[in-house]
């Protein structure tokens, strides 16, 4: 949104305010005004991100190896996560979402697996991304066998 449809909102606001739409006192347009600004950075921000997200080459096909620690027992948040994984959680929010809250998929983002789960955060939806704990680390190479996820 721009500033030219911020002042429109203004405009809207102050007519609506003096023409008879009920009052409101300047203070209380100023406090309008002020959520409706927040409101606009809030959905220019995650445009910016999600047309940042888009331009990230999605991954390969993967097949995740056996043996993975279950879930959420061997997983914990990824914090901070790479700007790789912000994307990739990005680019999910729509797949992930359209099963429904808790879906998730298990996938490697430079060069670490990650599980990224739909959740609600608040009255947004967001994908939480998970790292394997420490303590789960799997042991042995890459090429062991794998299963499809």
């Amino acid at each position: 949104m721009t500033h030219g449809f911020v002042a429109l909102l203004l405009l809207l606001l102050l007519g609506r305010s003096f023409g008879g739409g009920g009052g409101g006192s300047p203070g209380i347009l100023r406090e309008q005004a002020s959520k409706a600004q927040r409101k606009a950075d809030d959905v220019k921000s995650s445009a910016r991100r999600s047309a940042q997200a888009a331009a990230t080459p999605k991954p390969w096909p993967q097949q995740v190896p056996v043996g993975m620690p279950p879930f959420p027992k061997g997983w914990q948040p990824d914090e901070p996560p790479p700007k790789a994984v912000q994307d990739r959680a990005w680019q999910l929010l729509p797949v992930l979402w359209k099963k429904g809250k808790g879906n998730r998929k298990v996938e490697k983002t430079q060069g670490r697996w990650i599980t990224y789960q739909a959740e609600q955060m608040g009255p947004k939806r967001g994908v939480v991304a998970y790292r394997i704990r420490p303590e789960f680390m799997p042991t042995g190479s890459e090429t062991a066998p794998t299963r499809s996820v």
